[in-house]
């Protein structure tokens, strides 16, 4: 399944008639010809690659020594690009996207921290030397807080106003990959791989700070409603801190811990480790289960309206608030970026396939997109659109059309009269 522009190579093979393979057209293209009955629907080059260009049923015909053989193709526009934005070569999106109150999404790049208006137009640029290393935060009065590096040693928080105006900027020791989180009196809560917690007040004074023993910090802490920090580090433990970075307790998961734990309403805390499971702790520190789903798990948990646990990992996977496996989708890709989650209980993800996913609540492909690879989790506009950026240039909105079903079917050659070629799915796996 997929989506206008969307791209499937198809691939033919000639078999003699005790079918022996002779030739193949992903080896041997120049000995195989491409057409499309319906251009309109499915454009096909003569190296196999067919895009789809607008809904219909297209017959694609192969020719090789003589003998044919074809497949239809079906095309429904289930989404379609609303907008792009190229970034430029040395610009790649490497630190994903945040939304801004008032529609605006903003994306970190190699070089710059950009600030792009609902319809993709650029804002206002401020240069971040070395990079924006994660997806920037946002406070209450719109003040943005983004990390980058600073030296060979070291990365700063950086404070800009909504208006692009770089307002502080307070270095730190080693790196930091993950996002700053910030508190409801404003605080600003950063980690970094020198095994360090920082707590920085809005005017950009240092509060405290918080040391792990050995344990490299690469994930954001997340805040409780009773103002606990929730935090993991690369030696598998699990930190909760007071409000005035006092140690409450620590739990050890054995696995490294390099996704940020997801609370739910009723305290619950969930947290991936590098181990494959997905645990459940209760705010007193207590665990209540874990699951195993996949060889090592890096994104952090989403939490549905009805308290189903969406995880990233070799594909998606959905758990009950006990800890039952429901379903697992896009199985073909790793997933590393948190799933995020619509008004409808759509999932979105991104591959490091390159291919952009939307999947119904269910698990269901709902469609998808070849891109480039992907930098981290989309956001969801206010309009509906769903933003992705890709570390290649380009940030892609996605515009759905409101087809639950629509996409590419799958495309199965026939055995005929010593011909064959191998089945195809949409997309270009």
């Amino acid at each position: 399944m997929g989506m206008l522009g969307n791209r499937l190579r198809l691939r033919a093979l000639l078999v003699a008639e005790d079918n022996t393979g002779i030739s193949g057209s992903i080896v041997y293209a120049d000995r195989f010809s491409w057409s499309s009955d319906t251009p309109e629907v499915a454009l096909v080059r003569d190296s196999g690659w067919v895009t789809s260009v607008g809904p219909g049923t297209a017959t694609i015909t192969v020719e090789s020594a003589g003998l044919t053989g074809t497949t239809t193709l079906t095309v429904e526009d289930a989404a379609r690009i609303a907008w792009s934005l190229p970034l430029g070569l040395d610009a790649h999106a490497n630190a994903g996207l945040t939304l801004g109150h008032d529609g605006t999404a903003y994306v970190g790049t190699g070089s710059e921290l950009l600030a792009l208006d609902p319809s993709g137009d650029l804002r206002w640029a401020v240069p971040a030397q070395g990079g924006v290393q994660s997806a920037p935060a946002i406070a209450s009065d719109g003040t943005i807080y983004f990390t980058a590096v600073a030296g060979p040693d070291g990365s700063s928080l950086t404070a800009v106003s909504s208006s692009g105006t770089v307002l502080w900027e307070v270095p730190s020791r080693g790196s930091v990959v993950a996002s700053p989180t910030i508190g409801e009196n404003g605080t600003i809560y950063f980690a970094t791989t020198d095994t360090a917690l920082y707590a920085i007040s809005p005017d950009g004074e240092q509060l405290w700070h918080y040391r792990t023993e050995h344990g490299v910090l690469f994930s954001s802490p997340s805040i409780a409603e009773d103002g606990t920090l929730y935090f993991g580090d690369r030696r598998g433990r699990l930190h909760a801190l007071h409000p005035d970075g006092t140690e409450r307790w620590i739990r050890d998961v054995s696995n490294d811990i390099t996704g940020s734990p997801s609370i739910a309403e009723d305290g619950t805390i969930y947290v991936t480790s590098m181990g494959g499971r997905l645990h459940a702790f209760t705010p007193e520190g207590d665990e209540l289960w874990a699951v195993e789903l996949a060889d090592k798990i890096s994104s952090s948990p989403s939490i549905g309206a009805d308290g189903t646990i969406y995880v990233g990992a070799r594909g998606v996977h959905a758990v009950s608030p006990d800890g039952i496996l429901l379903w697992t989708a896009a199985a073909e890709t790793s997933v590393v970026a948190t799933p995020i989650l619509g008004g409808d209980g759509s999932i979105y993800v991104g591959g490091l396939n390159g291919r952009a996913y939307a999947l119904n609540p269910d698990g269901s492909l709902k469609w998808d997109y070849l891109m480039e690879l992907i930098s981290g989790s989309p956001v969801i506009a206010f309009d509906g659109k769903i933003i992705f950026s890709s570390y290649a240039d380009t940030v892609y909105a996605f515009e759905e059309t409101g087809s639950t079903n629509g996409g590419w079917a799958d495309a199965v050659w026939p055995t005929a009269r010593g011909n064959r070629a191998n089945h195809g799915r949409a997309g270009g796996r």
